[in-house]
């Protein structure tokens, strides 16, 4: 008996949507949020686009591929202030339709607490609120990203540059 095994090419997949349609769907469920969940303290600067790259497996070299998103910080708030903001968030989000919440870490001597959320149903956008406290940068941190490989353009390169890891032989 012949078993046959036949393995996809993970490092490059058909077509994707683009950077530019990820990033709309991004910021328009981070608007709504920001929107919906004010704290009377917070300026939100933006810490510019946020794209990690896909590596395929995990510890093997780059894709050519990308995780688009968007991250932001707070100026310094209380301890008090922050952890309030991020009950909001669960508040605000637990009343969206298809919304998945889940408040994974309330850890008041770890250094941080941090709600995530899938606020479209069947979708790999996700939303991640963490508060740092104190003796730590006491901020609020939100990243908003599509928790998913794509090319930037939707399809891949001729020849995907793969940017190997120099330290890998």
């Amino acid at each position: 008996m012949v078993l046959l095994l036949v393995l996809s090419g993970c490092g490059t997949p058909g077509p994707t949507i683009t950077k530019a349609q990820a990033m709309a769907v991004v910021d328009g469920y981070m608007g709504r949020m920001f929107k919906a969940v004010r704290g009377p303290v917070f300026t939100r600067t933006a810490q510019g686009d946020f794209g990690g790259s896909c590596v395929y497996p995990i510890d093997g070299p780059a894709t050519g591929q990308i995780n688009p998103g968007r991250e932001f910080w707070t100026d310094p708030v209380s301890e008090r202030e922050g952890r309030a903001y991020l009950d909001a968030v669960v508040a605000f989000w637990g009343t969206q339709p298809g919304a998945r919440v889940a408040p994974w870490m309330k850890l008041s001597g770890e250094g941080f607490d941090a709600v995530e959320v899938w606020p479209i149903p069947d979708s790999r956008y996700r939303l991640l609120v963490e508060y740092f406290a104190p003796p730590g940068i006491r901020k609020v941190h939100v990243v908003g990203e599509l928790d998913e490989c794509i090319w930037e353009t939707g399809t891949a390169p001729p020849e995907p540059d793969p940017d190997p890891d120099p330290l890998m032989p």
